[in-house]
């Protein structure tokens, strides 16, 4: 009977733990300023300087929040930890064809995170072809 409960013990340990590890999720907080007017999904923003709150979670998906200058959430998106693998770099990703600019991944030091694409993005990849990607740096604050 004591082998019977330590056994139980130490598999009830082992299940709490690997639930606790399952649900940890990592966040990166980085600041972006960008020179043109964008869009997220399906919203629009002007150019300014954003913020923007990755949590990662270890399923491989990635919430990715982009804020004001208050730090007030503006649009999340769901990624998936994949894209662009660039060790050191820190970018925003950018598909353009004339003045439409969509936000296509984000790369964070040796992780990249691919956006969802929009009915816009899907929109414009089947009538034109994107003619361009624009990069922008990003830089990674505490």
């Amino acid at each position: 009977m004591k082998r019977f409960i330590q056994t139980i013990t130490v598999l009830s340990v082992t299940i709490l733990l690997g639930a606790v590890a399952a649900s940890a999720q990592f966040t990166t907080r980085a600041k972006a300023e960008i020179p043109f007017d964008f869009s997220i999904g399906s919203r629009s923003f002007d150019a300014g300087t954003y913020g923007i709150r990755v949590m990662r979670t270890t399923a491989g998906s990635a919430a990715v929040t982009f804020l004001d200058k208050s730090g007030n959430a503006l649009e999340t998106v769901v990624g998936l930890v994949q894209g662009e693998q660039r060790l050191g770099e820190k970018e925003l990703h950018f598909d353009r064809n004339g003045e439409n600019r969509v936000l296509r991944s984000i790369v964070l030091g040796g992780s990249g995170i691919s956006i969802p694409v929009s009915r816009e993005r899907r929109r414009l990849a089947t009538t034109v072809s994107l003619n361009e990607r624009l990069v922008v740096p990003i830089t990674t604050v505490n």
